[in-house]
């Protein structure tokens, strides 16, 4: 069982947001410009995606693994390393093909695709998105819903395993 190996996944995960936290509750103690308050959701925009897709692949993964074989072997574990997040996914969902679990990857994927063209516009075209009170609510209800989908993939795919009650408690 790979439970301190998902759990320093899972520590890192931490980490990263309590740094990043840290980090913005020192700026947002100066006045900003409304500008660089845009800046600033958008760059927490591209981190929390980004973030949580590489993390959260890898738990993926390893739950997937442990769950089909009841064990996680150190080549599991480097085939896991070798691959980048959307590829863990990938190969997670075709492992699944015509499941339940499997259409909810797909759309994972779709809310990480649409992620990517969000970010992909200008910083101009940016700053004027998340300047936008109505288009900033939009991007954050997606960016909800992203960590949404990865709760529920994990939870459908693990939910009655031993490895998941251990990242959870």
């Amino acid at each position: 069982m790979p439970a301190y190996l998902a759990n320093d996944i899972l520590r890192y995960w931490r980490t990263l947001c309590l740094n990043y936290e840290a980090g913005t509750s020192i700026q947002t103690t100066r006045k900003q410009l409304p500008s660089d308050r845009a800046k600033r959701k958008i760059k927490n925009y591209k981190l929390k995606h980004s973030r949580m897709l590489t993390c959260y692949s890898a738990v993926l993964y390893l739950l997937f693994t442990y769950v089909r074989n009841e064990t996680v072997t150190p080549a599991d574990a480097q085939k896991m390393v070798s691959m980048t997040p959307t590829e863990r996914v990938e190969f997670v969902a075709d492992q699944l093909k015509g499941s339940s679990p499997a259409d909810s990857i797909n759309n994972f994927l779709v809310k990480y695709e649409r992620f990517l063209e969000v970010t992909s516009a200008s910083e101009v075209e940016l700053i004027r998105l998340f300047s936008d009170e109505m288009e900033k609510e939009k991007l954050r209800e997606e960016q909800s819903e992203f960590g949404d989908m990865a709760y529920t993939i994990l939870y459908s795919i693990g939910h009655d395993n031993r490895l998941y009650r251990r990242l959870l408690i």
